[in-house]
């Protein structure tokens, strides 16, 4: 009887513990799916499917120039009248903007980790989001070097009490724009890398035109209007080079991770033979 009694007793911890499991399980897979992902890219709708919902802790604006490559190639388009912007503008250089988002990870076993998150926009329509190490900027930001990291005041954006994740900041970002705003990307103009970080930054009240304002060029004026207008094939034809580029770059980072996880430690061990 006392064997039996044991057994139901352990059967019923079994079934509470199974119960809270399943509800936990219910809760995280109910976050995940809060917001729609549509619209991105196959790669970039599981990075948010998985890690979008997890809570920000910090961000920062990492601000970047521009290979030297893409104005010579408008320049070599538009016969020299890139330049001529660029100094109608008062712009030695273009830069590239990218928002990184530092998240708490919590895994199955309640442990917490933290991860940076890159968030940016690119050429050929390109919205990418992923881990640091795994953004095809890694192998960029390691040849340009000089890149500026500016911290931002992000207590500021928690002043309702609930914690953002990049999902809902990217929520309120697609809900203020309209699809081309959001999606498409050109070199001049409000629809760059800059005017997209600055959007989000925008929605979640974080944007400082004192402290960015320097590097900001995502504008649209008469200017703009005007080069827009007249050189809109080789803008295009630059879309499908910066298109072009980011998998270069990608592949490139994928050898240099693969190269560093698998093949030096076969070397090494090789080596110490």
């Amino acid at each position: 009887m006392e064997k039996e009694k044991e057994k139901k007793e352990k059967n019923g911890k079994r079934e509470k513990k199974g119960k809270r499991e399943n509800k936990e399980k219910g809760r995280k897979n109910k976050s995940k799916k809060k917001y729609n992902h549509d619209g991105y890219k196959k790669e970039t709708r599981e990075f948010l499917d998985n890690y979008g919902h997890y809570p920000i802790t910090s961000l920062k604006v990492i601000v970047m120039p521009l290979p030297f490559l893409l104005p010579i190639i408008l320049n070599l388009l538009t016969r020299r009248e890139f330049n001529k912007y660029m100094k109608a503008r008062g712009y030695e250089r273009f830069y590239h903007w990218e928002l990184m988002a530092t998240i708490q990870i919590e895994d199955d076993n309640n442990n917490i980790k933290t991860e940076e998150v890159i968030i940016q926009k690119s050429g050929g329509d390109d919205i990418d989001i992923n881990f640091e190490n795994k953004s095809y900027t890694y192998f960029y930001k390691s040849l340009i070097g000089n890149k500026k990291v500016i911290d931002l005041p992000f207590s500021a954006a928690e002043k309702k009490g609930k914690a953002l994740t990049i999902s809902s900041i990217l929520n309120k970002t697609r809900e203020k724009l309209n699809y081309e705003e959001y999606y498409e990307w050109n070199i001049i103009g409000e629809k760059n890398c800059q005017g997209y970080v600055k959007a989000i930054l925008e929605s979640i009240d974080l944007y400082d035109e004192s402290v960015l304002g320097i590097y900001n060029q995502s504008i649209i004026g008469d200017l703009e209007t005007e080069f827009m207008e007249k050189h809109s094939f080789s803008l295009f034809i630059v879309n499908i080079l910066s298109y072009m580029l980011i998998y270069f770059y990608s592949s490139i980072n994928f050898i240099m991770k693969y190269a560093q996880q698998t093949l030096l430690p076969r070397f090494s061990k090789y080596m110490n033979i």
